[in-house]
C-alpha cells in the first residue's frame, strides 16, 4: 500500500462524511470506497460517441478544468469552439445538445474522460489515448 498525502476542503469533508470517519479512524476507507463507486459510475454512464466526436470535446475542452457543478459547461466550449465541425468532420451543435441533454453522471462522466484524456495524451497517440481514457467510441468493435 502507498502512503499519499491529501488536502482536501471543508466542504469536500463534509459532503463526503468523512469527519466520521476520521473520528474513528477509517478515513482511508472512506475515500477507497467513494474514488470505487465514482469509477463505477464513469464506466456505467460514460456515453458514446464517435471518435471525431470525442476528439472535438476533447480539442474544444483542452485546458479547462470544470469543478462538479460546473461539469455541465461541457458542452458550452464545443458550442463556442471556431472551426471544430470542420476540422473533426462532425455536427458540433447536434453534438453540444446531446451534451447538455445528457444525466448528470453521463456529463460527469465525460468530464472524466477529458481529464484522463489530457493527463496521458502527451505521451501516446491520441488515438490510444483515447481508448486508455475510459471513453465509449460508436461504430468500434472492443
Amino acid at each position: 500500500m502507498t502512503r499519499k498525502n491529501i488536502h482536501l476542503r471543508d466542504e469536500t469533508i463534509e459532503s463526503l462524511s468523512l469527519s466520521d470517519a476520521m473520528a474513528s479512524g477509517s478515513l482511508s476507507a472512506r475515500i477507497t470506497y467513494v474514488t470505487s463507486a465514482y469509477e463505477s459510475m464513469v464506466q456505467a454512464h460514460t456515453p458514446g460517441f464517435t471518435e471525431n466526436e470525442w476528439m472535438a470535446i476533447l480539442d474544444a475542452n483542452n485546458g479547462t478544468w470544470f469543478d462538479g457543478p460546473h461539469a455541465s459547461m461541457v458542452w458550452a466550449n464545443i458550442e463556442d469552439s471556431v472551426g471544430l465541425a470542420d476540422k473533426w468532420s462532425c455536427d458540433i451543435h447536434r453534438l453540444s445538445a446531446r451534451i447538455q441533454s445528457l444525466p448528470t453522471a453521463s456529463q460527469l462522466s465525460v468530464l472524466e474522460v477529458i481529464y484522463r484524456f489530457w493527463s496521458i495524451a502527451s505521451d501516446v497517440s491520441s488515438h490510444d489515448a483515447l481508448r486508455q481514457s475510459g471513453a465509449v467510441i460508436e461504430g468500434v468493435a472492443e
